[in-house]
């Protein structure tokens, strides 16, 4: 038997090894291991199965998601899903798009995105807006109303998210989810909001 223990991080995807000894001292516990490559906190819990490597390790403690949580209870329009509103701008004049379940692209119109067909292709002169800028995953969850998460795809100027609460830009690998009213910065001064 190895004196590692392999554990794939939730954050970067990528396998890190940890002391199989120094793991046994904390037996039933749930601890955070360190990924050695993006260095995030991982929770597990330290038992059988993870010592033998019979199952991927699955993090119930940690959510690799940021939610900036600005109310207490889903309101009605939380049981619709919402559209996606592109702010006009010098560059871009005002747009709106219809969400749906799954996972959608965000980014500037091209000749050759014709065929992908979940892209919500925004006619812009905002060349500093990528043609596939961000993504929006839409989930209807136990109750019924719907979660809307954020993520940048390695955009050339990145994704900056901006609600009540504060602003800031998505790092890599960040998955953030907005709600209603919340608005997503992209490109040179693009803005696209969440709403009804």
């Amino acid at each position: 038997m190895s004196n590692q223990v392999v554990i794939k991080c939730k954050h970067c995807s990528k396998n890190s090894e940890y002391s199989r000894v120094k793991l046994a001292m904390m037996w039933g516990s749930t601890v955070d291991v360190t990924c050695k490559t993006c260095k995030k906190a991982n929770r597990v819990t330290v038992n059988a199965d993870l010592m033998s490597g019979k199952i991927p390790v699955e993090d119930k403690g940690t959510d690799p998601i940021t939610e900036f949580l600005g109310k207490d209870k889903p309101n009605i329009q939380s049981y619709q899903i919402a559209k996606l509103h592109v702010l006009a701008s010098e560059n871009t004049s005002a747009q709106s798009f219809e969400l749906k379940e799954g996972e959608q692209i965000v980014g500037r119109q091209s000749a050759d995105d014709i065929g992908i067909v979940n892209k919500i292709r925004i006619i812009t002169n905002d060349t500093k807006m990528s043609r596939s800028h961000c993504q929006i995953t839409v989930t209807k969850k136990a109750d019924n109303s719907y979660r809307y998460v954020l993520s940048d795809l390695e955009s050339a100027n990145g994704t900056h998210f901006q609600n009540a609460l504060g602003s800031k830009k998505l790092e890599l690998n960040e998955k953030v989810v907005i709600q209603v009213g919340d608005i997503v910065g992209l490109g040179y001064r693009t803005q696209i909001k969440l709403d009804i």
